[in-house]
């Protein structure tokens, strides 16, 4: 009886890791999508604010979207980048994702 207990104590820590692991992922995820989401309302509210032209806030809202995560180079949210957003270029566009052309002006 002794070696089915300590079996099923095994079972138990071996599925507690892994529920763990599986919460630990979901928590990355979460704030991965959370800190995409922050840069967007920073870009839509310097747009309120007359500080980002309208025009710039598909290319650099599709920019966000399509960002990796870069966990070498943590930027706190909200901070801006040479005067730009995390993720946006010069130009206020970012990289398309793969196997996706431009979209055509209207």
């Amino acid at each position: 009886e002794r070696d089915e207990m300590e079996g099923e104590c095994r079972r138990l820590r071996e599925e507690a890791d892994e529920l763990q692991l599986t919460v630990d992922t979901l928590e990355k995820e979460r704030d991965f999508y959370f800190h995409k989401l922050r840069e967007i309302e920073v870009l839509c509210l310097q747009v309120q604010e007359g500080k980002e032209q309208a025009d710039s806030l598909l290319p650099s809202t599709m920019s966000i979207l399509y960002a990796t995560d870069d966990a070498t180079d943590p930027i706190p949210d909200g901070e801006e980048v040479g005067g730009q957003l995390d993720g946006e270029t010069e130009e206020g566009g970012g990289p398309l994702p793969p196997d996706e052309e431009e979209p055509e002006e209207c």
